[in-house]
């Protein structure tokens, strides 16, 4: 059965669409609610700062190995990365699936 408009007469209306973007607005902020954002910003950051350096105990014998590990893992995965790229013969762009054309 097609679709008609005049089927939909007397109803009640229960939603209204709107193009996108044709609502859009932008505030900008004045440089005291800036200011006020930033400040609790940083208040939240140093009460969790505070709240690590309270709870956890960090010896700094036992965090060598982790961070020496974390170091070389960082170091040598960009470089394996790019070398089975280049021997695979795909680019890092292809790998990602771009369609981007010059």
């Amino acid at each position: 059965m097609p679709y008609h408009v005049s089927d939909n007469a007397g109803r009640r209306v229960v939603g209204i669409a709107f193009r996108p973007g044709s609502l859009a607005m932008q505030l900008k902020p004045s440089w005291r609610v800036r200011l006020s954002q930033l400040a609790s910003a940083a208040i939240v950051l140093a009460g969790v700062r505070g709240l690590l350096i309270a709870l956890v105990c960090l010896e700094a014998r036992r965090m060598v190995l982790p961070f020496i590990v974390i170091g070389l893992a960082c170091w040598l995965l960009p470089r394996t990365t790019r070398v089975s790229l280049a021997a695979s013969g795909r680019s890092t762009a292809a790998m990602m699936g771009s369609t981007m054309t010059a």
